[in-house]
C-alpha cells in the first residue's frame, strides 16, 4: 500500500462520556467491543495497515502505562506472525503536555524522521507517506477502511493534505464539515476541498444535508512526512519554531516488547512553546493542497451520550426495566427503571449520571459543576 507509518492520536479525555470516561481512564481506552476498547480497536487497523516502518501512539504522559498495557494485551491477541510484527512496529510516545492536535502530529513526525535518520530535521521524511488515525472510532468493515486509505495513500505521495470525509446520514451539529469541489478524474474516491466548515446550528447542517456535497470531517489525515513539516513551516511557523529546540534523538525503553519513549532532549521546552491548535486550523484550512477520501466505510464518532448509545449496546448485566421505552442503562452496580422513557442512566465508581436522550450537549457543563461537588 506504501504506508510507512500509522500515527494513533491517543491522548483525549473524553469528557463527554462521564463518568464512564474520566481522566483516571479516559474514553479510547473504555472496552466496547469483542472485548476490545476503542483504542485497541484502532491498533488493530493500524497493524492490518501492514506500515513499512512504525506504528506510533501520542498520548498523554500520564496515559502511557495504560497505552502500553493495552499495546501488550492486544498483542498477545494475535497469532505469533502477526504479534512479532506489531511488536516490532509500536512505539508509545507520550506528550508533555496537550497542545491538540497539530502539535501532536508535529511531533509525531519529527520522531519518525529522528529514528530513522538520527537527527530530527534532515530531509529523510520525504521517504514517509503517514496516516493519522484516531483512536475512539468504530469503523467497520476493515477492508472498506483499507480501500479508503489505499486512495489517500497514492495521493498523499502526490503531495496532497488528504483527509476522510464521511457521508452524513443526519444533520449533525457535533462535527465539522468538508465541502467537496472536482472529483478526481484518476480516483473516483477522491475529491479537491473547496471548503471547511466549523460545526453548524441546525438549521445549516440541514442545508448540508441537503446539498449533497458536505461531508462529515472524520478527523483522520494521510500525507508524506517532508510535505507535512514544510505545511507547517509555512502555515503555523510558530509550531516548527518551538520545535526547533529538539536535539538528539528520543530516549527509548521497553517494557514487555512495548517500546516507549522516555524523554527528549529539547520537548519540554518545545512544548511550553507551541501553540494549541487543531492540525485543521494549522494546516488543512490554508494549504492550497487538501483533497479528501470520500469513505465508504461505517463509521461511528461515540464522543457522546447519544452517540455511544447508539453503536455501543448496552450491557446486559445488571439492570432491569420494566415498562419502559428507548432506555439505556450502564452501570456497575444493580439499577432498576420503571415507566420511563428515552432516559441514559450511567453509574460507575460511585458516580452517577441521568440523562434524557437528546440532551447530550449539557454534560460537559455538568461535568464542569459536578467537580466542584467532587472537591469538597
Amino acid at each position: 500500500m506504501g504506508i510507512s507509518d500509522v500515527v494513533i492520536l491517543a491522548g483525549g479525555i473524553g469528557e463527554r462520556l462521564w463518568p464512564l470516561s474520566t481522566k483516571e481512564h479516559p474514553k479510547q481506552f473504555i472496552k466496547v467491543e469483542e472485548g476490545l476498547s476503542f483504542f485497541q480497536m484502532s491498533l488493530r487497523r493500524a497493524a492490518a495497515l501492514k506500515p513499512a516502518s512504525s506504528i506510533l501512539v501520542v498520548t498523554r504522559r500520564e496515559f502511557v502505562d495504560l497505552a502500553a498495557d493495552q499495546c501488550r494485551e492486544f498483542a498477545d491477541s494475535l497469532a505469533a506472525v502477526e504479534r512479532s510484527f506489531f511488536e516490532e512496529k509500536i512505539f508509545v510516545i507520550p506528550e508533555p503536555e496537550a497542545k491538540h492536535t497539530a502539535a501532536a502530529i508535529y511531533f509525531a513526525c519529527r520522531f519518525i524522521i529522528a529514528r530513522q535518520s538520527g537527527s530530527a530535521f534532515s530531509d529523510s521524511g520525504k521517504e514517509h507517506t503517514v496516516l493519522v488515525l484516531t483512536s475512539d472510532h468504530i469503523i467497520k468493515p476493515t477492508e472498506y477502511f483499507l480501500d479508503a486509505c489505499e486512495s489517500a495513500v497514492r495521493a498523499a505521495q502526490e503531495n496532497y493534505f488528504v483527509c476522510f470525509a464521511i457521508k452524513p446520514d443526519f444533520p449533525s451539529t457535533e462535527f465539522g464539515y468538508i465541502q467537496t469541489g472536482a472529483r478526481n478524474p484518476d480516483d473516483e474516491a477522491v475529491f479537491d476541498i473547496a471548503a471547511f466548515h466549523e460545526k453548524p446550528g441546525e438549521a445549516a447542517a440541514r442545508d448540508y444535508l441537503a446539498a449533497g456535497n458536505y461531508w462529515w470531517n472524520s478527523g483522520m489525515f494521510a500525507f508524506a512526512a517532508s510535505f507535512l513539516l514544510e505545511e507547517i513551516q509555512a502555515y503555523a511557523p510558530e509550531i516548527a519554531e518551538a520545535f526547533s529546540v529538539l536535539h538528539g534523538v528520543p530516549k527509548l525503553k521497553t517494557c514487555k516488547k512495548i517500546k516507549i519513549m522516555l524523554a527528549w532532549h529539547g520537548l519540554e521546552n518545545a512544548y511550553q512553546k507551541t501553540p494549541a491548535i487543531a492540525i485543521d486550523r494549522a494546516v488543512a484550512e490554508k494549504t492550497k493542497r487538501a483533497r479528501c477520501v470520500l469513505a465508504h466505510f461505517e463509521w461511528y464518532d461515540a464522543g457522546s451520550w447519544d452517540a455511544f448509545t447508539g453503536c455501543v449496546p448496552a450491557p446486559d448485566e445488571n439492570h432491569v426495566l420494566v415498562q419502559c421505552d428507548d432506555c439505556y442503562v450502564h452501570s456497575d452496580i444493580p439499577v432498576a427503571l420503571c415507566g420511563v422513557s428515552g432516559v441514559t442512566v450511567v453509574i460507575k465508581d460511585g458516580k452517577a449520571l441521568v440523562l434524557q436522550k437528546g440532551s447530550s450537549p449539557l454534560v460537559q457543563e455538568a461535568v464542569k459543576q459536578m467537580q466542584t461537588i467532587l472537591r469538597r
